[in-house]
């Protein structure tokens, strides 16, 4: 069988355990989310974490854990072709239309 030729990226993220609060209800909850990237601290966090997460009815309130993961993704170069989108040249400004 012939080597698939992949395109590869590794990846950082932040996974988060926090502490909700279900509004409607008045009930505490624990969930888990994962963020792209990393942070610098837990202020900063903290808001990229409410963006995600808060909705008319659920309002993180403190962060109990947080850890960063490291994993590698990969898809077919076939894949890639069919759903990357195209890029102008680097060093190139993009034309505006």
């Amino acid at each position: 069988m012939a080597r698939v030729a992949m395109v590869t990226r590794t990846i950082q993220s932040t996974k988060v355990k926090a502490l909700c609060v279900d509004i409607n209800e008045q009930k505490p909850f624990e969930n888990e989310y994962v963020l792209s990237g990393t942070y610098k601290d837990a202020k900063s966090l903290m808001k990229a974490l409410e963006k995600v997460a808060n909705t008319n009815t659920v309002k993180v309130v403190h962060i109990k854990a947080s850890e960063i993961v490291e994993k590698l993704y990969g898809m077919t170069e076939q894949e890639f072709l069919e759903r990357a989108k195209e890029l102008p040249p680097r060093g190139t400004k993009e034309n505006k239309e």
